[in-house]
């Protein structure tokens, strides 16, 4: 499953304004051979669909906040019953209370897909059957100090909540519960002021509607063995409380290395015991060059799929603001299939970014593994995507993708691979006006007996206009 927030193409050349809004206006025509995205009795149909996209942009002495967000309307040429509205997007904003010290911050999501990786349609449209809208946030305040110029103190409070919603009235697939989720955490540090020590002390409480709670106190220490190579160890102790399973209380070990290659790159392994099992732990954030940048990341925690889902989101936050511009995502994704039960989530990512001249490409994989406490069963999925762009003129830009997705085990999908291309031509009329044509391709089939396939093809063509 693929959950997409859409953007509205942004306004050229960029407004300086400290407060601003930008309309975006389009129509958009699509032709479908498998409108209803079936195995058998396919039906192709047309499309025609509207588009109002905004961005708004605030940026002053103490708030700074931006929102980017689009509604369309499907209109089907044969399947009425499938016409409806969509809505997707994202935002965040920052209000600085005390400068540099404590701020109130807020984000959230609207984004569109399917429930699993299985018989995702090629292109988003409202009417699908397993369609969900995924919508987040989380607000709440953060501290960041210094006391004596030796000690760095940071904590925060965060609530958030999650929300599944479906216009899809044939579904015997029930989705995962709404949540709502607490979150506290800090942290004590002495920074890099040592030549070859560092300590750290951090603590976290999460909570959630349905019984989920977590707590943990970490302390960790750094010693630098060359100059670009530190010794790391922690300690510490956590408590989790799953619903309906009984509490887990464990220490946390773990002992790893962290290197740091130049001023913007950082790589850390660690391993240990964590729930009174072997664990590891892994980041890394590598700039190879000016153009190349390597991202992974692999972790273990035991989570609901609600907390995972406002991780995830936080995570996209944290990235977007980090990377370079040309290589900052534009929408909240989350990928693979969708549970509510608490689960041993085990989760990796392997991500390389590159941004020439002319071109740029993503190329990204991702694998979990989530055991379920209650119920014994497993999902174990992979998800690989690639994506090129190539601006053949100013004025005219090439776009293509491929993606890959296997569930090798899954407690309510069953087994199953996914794969599809897409290809985009957007030609820029003028700096407020562009034309685009593209098409995708998907392909799914279920890995068991009796299991079904299912394929798409959708060409589309599109017209935006930004004031």
């Amino acid at each position: 499953m693929t959950l997409t927030a859409g953007v509205a193409p942004a306004a050229e050349p960029v407004d300086q304004r400290p407060f601003s809004i930008t309309p975006t206006l389009g129509v958009q025509g699509v032709y479908t051979d498998n409108a209803r995205v079936t195995a058998s009795d396919r039906t192709s149909d047309f499309i025609l669909r509207g588009l109002l996209g905004v961005e708004a942009n605030l940026a002053t002495s103490r708030v700074t906040a931006r929102a980017v967000g689009e509604a369309s309307y499907d209109v089907y040429s044969r399947l009425s019953d499938f016409n409806g509205g969509s809505v997707s997007g994202n935002g965040a904003a920052n209000l600085q209370l005390i400068r540099d010290t404590l701020a109130i911050e807020a984000e959230g999501a609207v984004t569109n897909g399917s429930i699993s990786t299985f018989g995702a349609p090629a292109t988003q449209r409202h009417g699908v059957g397993g369609r969900v809208r995924l919508s987040t946030y989380a607000v709440g305040p953060r501290l960041t100090m210094t006391r004596g110029d030796h000690v760095d103190v940071a904590a925060a409070a965060r609530f958030s909540q999650v929300f599944y919603a479906t216009n899809d009235r044939d579904s015997a697939r029930a989705l995962p519960e709404d949540d709502s989720i607490v979150q506290l955490v800090g942290s004590v540090g002495s920074g890099a002021r040592l030549r070859r020590y560092e300590w750290l002390t951090t603590g976290e409480f999460v909570k959630d509607d349905h019984g989920y709670k977590a707590a943990n106190a970490v302390q960790s220490v750094f010693v630098g063995l060359r100059p670009k190579v530190r010794l790391i160890s922690r300690v510490g102790y956590e408590r989790v409380t799953p619903p309906g399973i009984a509490r887990i209380t464990a220490p946390i070990a773990s002992a790893g290395l962290e290197f740091t290659p130049n001023a913007r790159s950082k790589i850390s392994v660690e391993g240990g015991s964590r729930y009174h099992r072997t664990a590891w732990a892994a980041d890394a954030n590598f700039q190879v060059s000016r153009t190349l940048q390597l991202i992974g990341a692999y972790s273990k925690t035991i989570q609901p799929g609600q907390l995972a889902v406002a991780r995830s989101f936080r995570e996209f936050v944290q990235r977007s603001a980090q990377l370079q511009l040309p290589n900052a995502p534009t929408g909240f994704t989350f990928d693979g299939n969708l549970y509510g039960e608490t689960s041993v989530y085990r989760s990796g990512e392997l991500r390389a970014l590159y941004t020439g001249a002319t071109d740029s490409l993503t190329a990204s994989g991702s694998w979990t593994n989530r055991t379920f406490l209650r119920s014994g069963g497993r999902d174990r999925t992979f998800i690989g995507q690639v994506d090129y762009t190539r601006r053949l003129r100013p004025d005219l830009t090439l776009s293509l993708g491929t993606h890959y997705a296997h569930t090798y085990e899954s407690l309510l999908y069953g087994a199953s691979k996914t794969h599809g291309f897409s290809g985009r031509l957007t030609y820029k009329i003028n700096p407020r006006t562009e034309f685009d044509t593209r098409f995708d391709r998907t392909k799914s089939r279920q890995l068991f007996p009796g299991g079904e396939r299912i394929a798409e093809n959708a060409v589309s063509i599109g017209f935006r206009r930004s004031f």
